[in-house]
């Protein structure tokens, strides 16, 4: 079978047809490559082979390889998630914690403790909660020490629309069913000012639930 010879075209000539040209000659060659081995070798494998090679070379010969690569754009500036991570990020401290569960008595000065985030919204707790809290959160099926503090990591997801933040904690789902009205997969509200944050737990008909306010380091 003669050699088949591909010629450089100049860089006006349409690339489509160039890519078509080339990709005709690369098919040829496979065949050939098959045709010539030995018999034993041209089994239904080394045919699906091919196949599957030809079809990734059509798949591939589409689009110029030196073509800049597709990137969506990220959003800075106020009102953006950019944003709101670069204010998130840091070390808090928790300034007061009440907390109100339904058909309970109210819960004041909950806890103490800090809480970290980073700027991937990854974040490390340690906080130490009130004989009152621990039997709470075990309610809740918050995940607790033996001396009833709460120290773990976890990630907090940001909803930019509703000004809010849950918490995914090590060792739970992403997707879980909240388990209680104060349950950490629920929304948060925030309200940030200067270097304070106020986080607003409510239900569905909008009674506040918690209380928490945060200070930055």
């Amino acid at each position: 079978m003669p050699p088949t010879i591909y010629r450089v075209t100049a860089a006006s000539q349409d690339f489509a047809a160039h890519q078509r040209h080339a990709l005709r000659g690369v098919r040829l060659a496979i065949l050939h490559l098959v045709q010539t081995q030995p018999r034993f070798l041209k089994t239904a494998g080394t045919v699906a082979c091919v196949v599957l090679l030809s079809a990734a070379l059509s798949g591939c010969a589409k689009a110029p390889l030196d073509r800049p690569l597709s990137t969506s754009k990220v959003d800075i500036g106020p009102g953006t998630l950019t944003e709101a991570r670069a204010r998130l990020t840091g070390t808090w401290t928790l300034l007061s914690l009440d907390v109100f569960p339904p058909g309970e008595p109210p819960i004041h000065g909950a806890a103490s403790g800090v809480l970290t985030y980073d700027e991937f919204s990854n974040l490390k707790v340690d906080l130490r909660l009130t004989p009152a809290a621990v039997k709470l959160a075990q309610k809740i099926g918050i995940p607790l020490t033996a001396e009833g503090s709460l120290t773990t990591t976890g990630h907090a997801v940001i909803d930019l629309q509703r000004r809010a933040l849950s918490y995914v904690f090590e060792g739970q789902k992403p997707m879980r069913q909240a388990l209680h009205p104060l349950d950490t997969n629920l929304p948060r509200y925030w309200e940030l000012k200067d270097n304070e944050l106020t986080l607003r737990t409510k239900d569905e008909a909008g009674t506040v639930l918690s209380v928490a306010v945060w200070r930055k380091n």
